[in-house]
């Protein structure tokens, strides 16, 4: 597929419909595009059906490991449904316009764009698949339900065809769909903040470092903040490796993508170097970043650290190109933004501070 003239945001959405490879080291070394668009969701061409590729795989390992020979079924009657799958895929991609879309008019005329109902279908709003799913009870055959399962995908495909086909319609939505994602996490991210100045020294992460004022260590609020992530997105993972170093929190969803966080203590000496280690851990297709710094000065001009924490982050050794000052809703709290350049890429590191003293 051409990705010229699409829109990131579209392609991002596209290429995350079926799993991509993690590092380069599992990729042909001819390959230099982007690591997060190397599968085509629709690789496979099966009797003129396009299934998602994961699904295809998944169905071909079951049928190398014998599954449906152990339920009695013989190739002749896999290809049998395999080509009931393309016969109801044939007929969900010709008549989606007319069966989703609620038309028969031109799709794109002057006055009419449906653009929006293509698009929830598309990003899974409306679309639940199944792959190749198995029917019990009935008296039917287990895999008659592959021709309703080939309908679905063939509007599916349809609709993916469409976005990519006139892709200038739909940016709107996926740009904003992209923004969304990003506030919904940091939204939250803040929420766990709020939470832990309530529950104050009822919070082990909290209750430690105040009872043992000389503790230098991070990885409770890393750790509590593990627990918090967990309860919402799909992996969380603590210090995952990444070359010879080691994330401190790293999170991913199919809705928010992946997401680092980097917990830093104000007392760290090599707090200076927070932005060149969290831009290290991100790949070539990772716009942001977190960081969450702990503060355990005392209230007073000298415990406010923000234009400290500027300074040190506007430094010209850390590409720095902007520093943006947030406010959180109706509220008092602030978090940071700033925005640096690595490779010719822009790289935004979003900043929240935790002031351990009252």
């Amino acid at each position: 597929m051409q990705n010229l003239n699409i829109d990131e945001s579209i392609l991002d959405a596209y290429y995350n419909l079926t799993p991509q490879p993690a590092t380069r080291d599992k990729i042909s070394d001819s390959y230099v595009g982007r690591l997060n668009w190397f599968n085509n969701p629709f690789q496979y061409c099966v009797f003129d059906s396009y299934p998602l590729k994961h699904h295809y795989e998944l169905l071909e390992v079951k049928i190398q490991d014998g599954y449906f020979t152990k339920k009695q079924i013989d190739k002749e009657e896999i290809n049998f449904y395999l080509k009931e799958y393309s016969k109801g895929f044939k007929i969900g991609h010709d008549n989606f316009e007319n069966d989703i879309v609620k038309t028969k008019s031109i799709l794109f005329d002057d006055n009419t764009d449906y653009s929006r109902t293509i698009f929830d279908f598309a990003t899974g709003s409306l679309f639940k698949g199944s792959g190749y799913p198995e029917s019990y009870g009935g008296n039917k055959h287990i895999l008659s339900g592959w021709f309703e399962a080939g309908k679905e995908q063939g509007y599916f495909y349809k609709a993916w065809y469409i976005i990519l086909s006139h892709s200038s319609r739909f940016e709107k939505y996926f740009k904003k769909e992209k923004e969304t994602s990003e506030n919904e996490f940091i939204e939250h991210f803040i929420y766990g903040v709020e939470c832990l100045y309530e529950m104050d020294i009822k919070a082990n992460c909290i209750k430690t470092l105040r009872e043992n004022p000389n503790l230098k260590n991070e990885h409770e609020f890393r750790d509590w903040f593990f627990a918090w992530f967990k309860a919402k997105y799909d992996f969380v993972n603590i210090e995952p490796e990444k070359g010879n170093r080691r994330i401190d929190l790293k999170i991913e969803d199919n809705i928010i993508g992946k997401k680092i966080i980097e917990f830093k203590g104000w007392w760290n000496d090599d707090k200076n170097k927070i932005i060149d280690q969290l831009t290290n851990y991100m790949t070539e297709f990772d716009k942001s970043g977190y960081v969450f710094m702990i503060n355990k000065l005392s209230r007073g001009k000298r415990g406010d650290i923000v234009q400290k924490y500027e300074n040190l982050i506007s430094s010209s050794e850390l590409n720095f190109v902007s520093w943006e000052e947030i406010p959180h809703k109706d509220t008092d709290y602030k978090y940071y933004k700033s925005t640096h350049m690595y490779f010719g890429r822009e790289k935004v590191i979003y900043h929240l501070i935790f002031r351990l003293n009252k």
